[in-house]
């Protein structure tokens, strides 16, 4: 597992190779600035969307910021706890105590303002600026070896602990940052990836009766995973850049958890850690964004989006105090549970847009939008999802409707390759080649496959017409 240097922006224009990822054996996928993964049920669309949520979900993330602003937390906790309860404290107890509280305040800031750097340049800046405080936790931790060997040491031994732990995985965090994140990466791939497939075992993503499922990028992502739940990782650090520099990564699928969110979440308070309770982490990561605003004002195409689809559902769905309603044009609120799912289903995205949740430099995933959805409307979500893509929005979509990929047919006439990209996922575990280069021709095809039982039942029915007829001619004869 390492992380490597690359050249190059290639976001926009990446090529994945998958072997063995569920029933997706051997492919690649394009993606694109407006990604259609389509074909039949239980081919792998799903199965490819989650892995590549969950790895961008990750790599957007700045681990080691997280990391060491939780334990700067924790350091502060347990730091207060240890000045209330040591007992008979000399001027060398509260001059470490008051060291150890300013160089905490210090370092928080120092790293808040270094958080939206790139990794590279995050482990950079942090290994030149912060030496005074790497210096000032390792004082503090010899001044608690010296207090181990008196009396009062019984009075604060419970915060001794905590601030040793803490202080020393920050001093590693601090000192150690490239081998640090390599180790942050890999726990987080592997427990992202249980989460959103609600698995025990990343092992089980693994085709049947194969050793290892992998994905590759020429553009650096080479990721591994096999039957004995390893996970292994090749990342080229601008790659990772290019990833953390997406606004935000978002996995949209089924409505129907909303009605149940409440209930969802007041479970998730209770459940043991590392409980798999069936429900996706990645539905917890779009409730959280849904309660997200952003002071960014968004674009005027996505203003003009969100008052299409206000006009359209008749109404907008509101969070205050972490409770969701839809209210209506005439200032109604209507419990959501009293909301068809359809309406759901856009008014979430609705929601996303007007709070700029999602925004130019989003990635967005859509796993069968079409769910709920009357025609008329996937039509108007296809032409939305369009518009995103058109306004710097990643949007990958997974779907087998004939409506909406007859839709992107109808309004990507004059996009190319490089705008986007249809995978048609096979029962045979691959990926559809498609003859012509032409988009326009590859949906008419992919639609025409998808519509294949409507043409076999035609057939049939055909048939068993001319079969009856042919009975009813012999039997007036």
């Amino acid at each position: 597992m390492c992380i490597t240097l690359a050249r190059g922006n290639i976001m926009n224009l990446l090529d994945i190779k998958v072997k063995n990822l569920g029933k997706l054996k051997d492919g690649t996928v394009k993606v694109r600035p407006l990604t259609v993964l389509t074909g039949e049920n239980g081919t792998g669309k799903s199965f490819f969307t989650k892995t590549l949520y969950s790895v961008f979900n990750i790599v957007n993330k700045n681990l080691l910021y997280i990391e060491a602003t939780n334990n700067i937390r924790m350091s502060s906790l347990g730091i207060d706890f240890f000045d209330k309860s040591l007992t008979r404290k000399s001027k060398e107890d509260k001059k470490n105590i008051q060291l150890l509280k300013l160089t905490l305040n210090e370092l928080q800031s120092l790293l808040m303002d270094m958080k939206d750097y790139s990794i590279g340049a995050y482990i950079q800046t942090r290994s030149t600026t912060t030496d005074t405080q790497i210096k000032n936790f390792n004082r503090f931790i010899e001044y608690l070896t010296k207090l181990e060997k008196k009396q009062k040491i019984k009075s604060v031994s419970y915060p001794s602990n905590i601030l040793r732990k803490s202080l020393s995985s920050l001093i590693l965090n601090l000192t150690e940052g490239k081998k640090r994140y390599v180790e942050l990466l890999d726990d987080a791939l592997k427990k992202e990836l249980q989460e959103n497939f609600q698995i025990a075992n990343i092992s089980e993503l693994v085709s049947f009766d194969e050793e290892k499922t992998s994905l590759s990028a020429d553009y650096g992502l080479n990721i591994s995973f096999d039957a004995k739940n390893i996970i292994n990782f090749n990342l080229d650090s601008f790659f990772i850049d290019d990833i953390s520099k997406l606004s935000r990564v978002v996995f949209f699928e089924s409505p129907a958890y909303w009605s149940v969110r409440d209930a969802l979440n007041k479970s998730k308070e209770v459940e043991e850690k590392n409980d798999l309770t069936g429900v996706p982490k990645y539905f917890y990561d779009l409730d959280k964004a849904l309660n997200t605003k952003s002071t960014n004002p968004p674009l005027e195409i996505i203003s003009k989006l969100v008052t299409e689809l206000k006009a359209e559902i008749g109404g907008e769905f509101i969070f205050e105090n972490g409770r969701l309603s839809f209210v209506d044009d005439s200032n109604r609120s209507i419990d959501k549970n009293l909301i068809s799912f359809g309406m759901t289903n856009l008014g979430m995205i609705q929601t996303l847009l007007k709070n700029n949740v999602i925004s130019k430099g989003s990635f967005v995933f859509f796993d069968e939008p079409e769910t709920n959805l009357h025609p008329t409307w996937q039509v108007l979500l296809t032409k939305t999802l369009i518009k995103l893509a058109e306004s710097g929005v990643n949007v990958v979509m997974a779907t087998h409707s004939l409506d909406m990929i007859k839709a992107l047919e109808v309004h990507t006439k004059e996009k190319d390759g490089d705008f986007i990209a249809i995978n048609h996922f096979t029962k045979e575990g691959g990926l559809f080649e498609f003859d012509s280069s032409n988009i326009t021709e590859n949906l008419i095809e992919s639609r025409e496959k998808l519509s294949s039982p409507y043409t076999d039942l035609y057939t049939e029915d055909a048939k068993n017409g001319r079969f009856n007829q042919l009975l009813q001619n012999n039997s007036a004869c």
